[in-house]
């Protein structure tokens, strides 16, 4: 899973600029992915999610140490980010004062949402359903919500064809959130408590 949104916006909320915190997050998968500067994160330990947090913690505290920031270019591993739209989205947020680690357990689960809705739209391109996935499933949630009716009525179908295609994707939608999710653990308690967590931070 693609986890640097959320540790991007962890950065930011720890007070660093949009550019230390990018050089944060390419710092870290670079030790990450070459095996070094993590040694003292037991990576057995607890859900994916908290281990990337930690390590990331971890990272910044190293990074603070040495009064150095992470290189760009030249032998170090360079993600490519797409930090404008993740600034954006940090920018939008609503943080929850004090409370940093619960603002990145909701960056997370919005991104495997996010993640979970590029699949659903990528597996529906090119096909009839793709304009109506596309309404159910917006990049931005909408002010209002729109009937079955009137949604009916302005991509020209019938209720009922709409009303079961939106059951399907739905449905789909969450077989894809399942997936992501099934991606990040070890175990089917694990899987479970994952999927408690995702619930608990999308009604808190």
């Amino acid at each position: 899973m693609n986890a640097w949104r959320p540790l991007y916006a962890f950065a930011r909320r720890s007070g660093r600029s949009p550019e230390d915190a990018e050089d944060l997050v390419q710092g870290f998968f670079a030790s990450l992915i070459e095996g070094n500067g993590l040694a003292s994160v037991d990576r057995g330990r607890g859900r994916f999610r908290s281990f990337m947090l930690a390590a990331m913690k971890y990272h910044m505290a190293d990074e603070r140490n040495k009064r150095c920031a992470a290189r760009r270019g030249g032998d170090a591993v360079h993600l490519p980010l797409d930090l404008e739209d993740a600034e954006d989205s940090f920018l939008k947020s609503s943080p929850t004062e004090g409370f940093p680690d619960k603002d990145y357990d909701r960056d997370w689960t919005h991104e495997l949402l996010r993640r979970a809705r590029a699949r659903l739209l990528s597996e529906c391109e090119s096909t009839a359903k793709y304009p109506i996935c596309c309404e159910l499933f917006p990049e931005r949630e909408s002010p209002g919500e729109e009937s079955y009716a009137e949604m009916a009525n302005r991509l020209g179908m019938k209720e009922s064809t709409l009303r079961s295609t939106a059951f399907r994707l739905r449905r789909r939608w969450g077989e894809l959130i399942r997936a992501e999710v099934a991606e990040t653990v070890h175990s089917r308690e694990s899987f479970e408590q994952e999927m408690e967590a995702l619930k608990e931070s999308l009604m808190g």
